[in-house]
């Protein structure tokens, strides 16, 4: 009977408080998920909302830059190889012709022109007998009269500054170390205009001589600067130049302000020969690249293409003259494009996790067919929104705890009733055990005595009585 109490209360106690806050917990991580799914879902749509936002603004921003240039082109009388384009993101612009890239300065007139004057009858005669002997006959003094004649009949500036040069080193082959020095101080005060074939000003080669010598350390410095100054793309044989030139001033230049100029200068020289360098690699590989299928036909492009290029990446795109004649590749800075949109990213409220990616990785989703190439990460900021706890993930969670302390409380208590119950009928128990063994053995003695009784009340009742007996049983008759 009472296993029978104990088992009703559990079953009550399933019925009433368990099964209740089982349904409950079930419900609540059932609601719990669908609210996660919920926001993972709103996460993932605002970040493709945000995707779409940030291409097409890229993409408005990169179009603005090219029709900007392309207006430009149309009144530009000075070609493409100046550096001063229609926007300070511009890095490159370059023709296309036959399907290859034309470099800025590869098509410079005056190192044509330079070409036409060596090849003048009397000024290249001179040039060529003033080699022979100071090159095979070893006859330097020879060959400088033949320099200085070529000097007298030369028609052009460029000319008599290559005339000059080459008087100047064979001053240094004979000894006459003094008199080369003033013949390169002289060529070293030329304008950077007298350039030769490869359009390396004549003043770069003369400077490199008075390095060697350390002297005019300071008119050296100061070419170097005009040089970087310089509004035009550098050849890739004069930026080397250039490079070595600061190196070397920087290494060996005896005043410590002259020093510093140049070490100031080595970091100028060297983004412009990663600049020239990466141009190069980019005419090399155009060929290759998306763009040079639709150089033939420009009309074909139904939308823009914008393709990620080199380590110090380069955005290039395709752009056709408003004649229509020619196409031109034009590349824009990455870095200060990015910057600007995540810049204006942040002013719209947007999250200043915005990182685009570049090559082969394949973190961050794709741009779209505009930018092949080009990958953006948002960050975990959608991952983070979703796992966020919001004041309902919290309602529900502090529900769950309250539900499983009231059942783990009610468990407590019918714990301690079980308990109780079981040590009092355990105490009844003993209680009837002891009081049974008591009354039995009472019991057992009472019959003992019965059976004394029955034995001895047969045998008394045969005894013959005594005299006193008769007497006392006359005496009441």
């Amino acid at each position: 009977m009472l296993q029978r109490s104990h088992r009703r209360r559990i079953v009550l106690f399933l019925v009433a408080i368990v099964v209740p806050s089982l349904v409950l917990i079930v419900l609540s991580l059932r609601i719990m998920s669908q609210e996660r799914e919920l926001a993972e879902k709103r996460a993932l749509d605002e970040q493709h909302r945000r995707m779409s936002e940030i291409r097409q603004e890229l993409l408005t921003h990169l179009e603005r830059i090219k029709l900007k240039q392309v207006r430009s082109m149309a009144t530009q009388t000075n070609g493409i190889s100046t550096l001063d384009y229609a926007d300070s993101e511009l890095v490159l612009v370059a023709f296309v012709e036959n399907n290859q890239l034309v470099l800025p300065w590869e098509r410079n007139p005056a190192a044509d022109d330079f070409q036409q004057l060596l090849a003048e009858p009397a000024f290249a005669q001179r040039i060529q007998q003033g080699e022979q002997e100071e090159l095979a006959a070893k006859q330097s003094s020879k060959a400088a009269a033949l320099y200085r004649e070529a000097m007298r009949v030369a028609r052009k500036p460029a000319q008599a500054a290559y005339a000059q040069l080459l008087l100047a080193r064979s001053f240094a082959k004979s000894g006459q170390q003094s008199e080369a020095d003033v013949q390169y101080k002289e060529i070293l005060a030329q304008p950077s205009e007298l350039i030769d074939e490869q359009g390396v000003p004549f003043a770069l080669y003369a400077a490199g001589r008075l390095v060697e010598t350390g002297i005019e350390q300071q008119a050296v410095l100061d070419c170097i600067r005009a040089e970087l100054n310089t509004k035009r793309w550098l050849p890739a044989t004069e930026s080397y130049i250039l490079r070595d030139l600061t190196n070397k001033l920087a290494e060996t230049a005896s005043d410590s302000t002259i020093r510093e100029a140049a070490k100031q200068g080595q970091q100028q020289i060297s983004r412009r020969v990663r600049e020239v360098e990466q141009a190069a690699a980019l005419q090399r590989d155009f060929p290759n690249l998306k763009l040079a299928a639709v150089t033939g036909n420009p009309a074909s492009v139904s939308e823009p293409l914008w393709l990620p290029y080199g380590e110090e990446t380069w955005l290039v795109s395709l752009a056709t003259e408003l004649q229509g004649a020619r196409s031109a590749v034009i590349a824009v800075r990455a870095d200060p494009v990015l910057a600007s949109l995540d810049a204006s990213a942040r002013g719209n409220n947007l999250k200043d996790s915005v990182k685009f990616i570049t090559g082969s990785e394949s973190k961050g989703e794709s741009l779209g067919k505009n930018f092949p190439g080009l990958r953006v990460d948002l960050g975990n900021d959608g991952a983070t929104q979703a796992q966020r706890w919001n004041p309902q993930r919290w309602f529900y969670f502090l529900a769950l705890l309250l539900v499983l302390s009231v059942t783990s409380f009610g468990a407590y208590l019918l714990w301690l009733d079980v308990r109780r119950e079981s040590r009092l009928a355990e105490m009844r128990s003993q209680f009837v055990s002891s009081v049974s063994h008591e009354l039995k053995t009472r019991l057992q003695q009472f019959g003992c005595s019965l059976r004394l009784c029955d034995w001895a009340v047969p045998r008394i009742s045969r005894r013959k009585p005594s005299t006193w007996t008769r007497l006392s049983m006359k005496a009441s008759a």
